[in-house]
């Protein structure tokens, strides 16, 4: 183990199959409790995540900011890798980076925003935004309205 680290990540994810963002009782499927899990089989300690923001059941997120604190002594720039590497195919780590202490994903945001659907240019009606395909996975932290709707 390091010293201990404040990381803050970019994450997008398809909240379809989600309870919402928030940890919530035993049972429910969560997108907090999926980063925690993945953070604390790769850290060997249970990390609290902590979120920008809170998105309700079914509710999707591209660029939601967190952050966790930990010993991890992994190189940052191989962090969002080895986090998706974890998470579930529908949860996607796009970017990480080492803050100072002071930095909260909740009270250091500028804005926050979810949306159910989005309509890409190419189609005259909405589609669900699937941030989590494959190819977003490996691919630019800006998703191509085809990736949004793509569904493995």
């Amino acid at each position: 183990m390091g010293r201990r680290r404040r990381f803050r990540l970019t994450v997008e994810y398809d909240g379809t199959d989600y309870a919402g963002f928030q940890v919530q009782a035993p049972g429910y499927r969560t997108v907090q409790g999926e980063l925690e899990r993945a953070v604390a089989k790769l850290s060997g300690t249970v990390t609290r995540v902590h979120g920008a923001g809170r998105t309700d059941a079914g509710v999707h997120a591209v660029g939601q900011v967190v952050h966790f604190d930990t010993d991890w002594s992994v190189p940052v720039e191989r962090i969002a890798f080895a986090l998706n590497g974890e998470l579930p195919r529908d949860i996607v780590t796009k970017a990480a980076q080492v803050v100072e202490d002071t930095f909260h994903a909740r009270f250091s945001a500028a804005a926050t925003s979810a949306s159910r659907s989005a309509r890409c240019p190419a189609s005259s009606s909405a589609t669900p935004i699937s941030p989590c395909s494959a190819a977003a996975r490996r691919s630019t932290p800006t998703l191509s309205c085809a990736a949004r709707s793509a569904r493995w």
